[in-house]
């Protein structure tokens, strides 16, 4: 059984189950020959994609297998959708080894190469997270040790740096340095940092910082969160979005309460507070709506304009959310929905599409050929969404 609660407005209602698409069309865009890891797209439009151990390239006649590519772990694009970025993985086996390769792959709509970047880390630690612009910098952020690297198109270190002084998880090898997380991206011709100054210690409030980069290398801002853990971060025009946890700890109790802060981009000190989970969130194209999944069935929609928030729970005996992506006009809500009855090791299988008509009573379903969560890609370009899962490239019509 299937429910959605209302709460706080008139735009949520009781769900039933329909098995076939209602009142909407899906369109076949792209049939891909073997099965796919990644889509990378530009407004709905998928201009190459990665299978288990090639890179295809759209061309006019159809998409031209490129390259040969392998362990691919990562595809981000940039955030004009021009670029992509390929970070590859040493294999599973490799990782006996003292420390852990990853090589990075900077490319452009023609398949060019601009250029290619290595880094290591000691088998049992983070992996560096990256972005990349719409210029081609690339930005790497090293979370146990808080180092940041920022290289140019040519392949040129353009600054590299501690970003915490006196840094005592640096100096401690101990396990703690798998705990401190970050988050990296750009908003034009900068890059934000979200960092942990520590990992979890409950007594440090402020303990998540805020590091702002142009692309000459030139800090340009650093401000604090009164937050002591980080639970995810959107980077998007419309502002930054830091989701995590403000911990209390007395001699009489422990307790923790959720928040999400939405920052201004050109002005950090600017800032709009929910007391919410966000486990994802998705901005709506025109950047006034977003998206929150708080847990498995529980969503939000803010309306960035006037920061009104609402609550939706969807509810399931057997399902739960993996991910979701909202409108322009804020009245369709696109979810991943997992089934929850599997085995714990294929908990993210048999995953499916569903859409929310907020304002009409209405769900619909789409089957999917994608077994596991990150073979499916859900995005919209305001007006429709498009889905692909590891054969298909999809618009769904409303």
């Amino acid at each position: 059984m299937i429910q959605l609660f209302r709460k706080l407005g008139p735009i949520l209602m009781i769900l039933m189950v329909i098995p076939s698409l209602c009142d909407g069309q899906i369109l076949g865009l792209t049939k891909a020959p073997d099965p796919v890891r990644f889509w990378i797209t530009n407004s709905g439009e998928p201009w190459a994609f990665v299978t288990q151990n090639a890179l295809f390239l759209k061309q006019d006649s159809g998409y031209m297998h490129l390259k040969e590519i392998q362990g691919v772990r990562q595809a981000v694009t940039s955030p004009n959708g021009n670029l992509v970025l390929l970070a590859q993985h040493e294999p599973y086996h490799s990782r006996l080894a003292q420390s852990m390769h990853t090589h990075f792959v900077v490319m452009n709509h023609s398949g060019s190469t601009l250029f290619e970047w290595d880094e290591d880390n000691a088998a049992d630690e983070t992996r560096w997270q990256s972005a990349i612009s719409n210029a081609g910098f690339l930005a790497l952020i090293d979370p146990g040790y808080a180092r940041f690297k920022l290289i140019a198109p040519n392949g040129k270190i353009v600054v590299e740096q501690k970003l915490i002084k006196n840094d005592e998880m640096a100096e401690n090898t101990s396990v703690f340095n798998l705990e401190r997380k970050g988050r990296i991206g750009w908003i034009g011709n900068r890059v934000f940092v979200v960092l942990e100054k520590r990992a979890f210690q409950a007594e440090h409030a402020a303990n998540v910082e805020l590091f702002v980069f142009n692309s000459t290398g030139e800090g340009v801002g650093q401000n604090q969160f009164a937050l002591t853990q980080i639970q995810g971060a959107l980077f998007d025009d419309s502002g930054i979005f830091v989701a995590g946890y403000d911990w209390s700890d007395t001699d009489t109790q422990r307790s923790f309460r959720h928040e999400l802060i939405r920052v201004n981009p050109e002005e950090t000190n600017d800032r709009h507070q929910w007391g919410i989970p966000a486990k994802s969130m998705s901005v709506s194209p025109n950047g006034r709506w977003l998206a929150v999944l708080g847990d498995s069935e529980q969503t939000f929609r803010i309306n960035l304009r006037s920061g009104k928030l609402e609550k939706f729970r969807y509810k399931s005996d057997s399902e739960f959310i993996h991910d979701l992506a909202i409108n322009n006009e804020g009245t369709m809500l696109g979810l991943i929905v997992g089934n929850a009855n599997y085995h714990p090791l294929e908990i993210f299988k048999n995953n499916q599409i569903k859409f929310i008509k907020l304002v009409t009573d209405e769900i619909f379903e789409v089957k999917t050929s994608g077994v596991y969560q990150d073979q499916l890609h859900l995005e919209t370009d305001g007006t429709r969404f498009y889905l692909g899962d590891s054969q298909l490239w999809r618009e769904v019509s409303q």
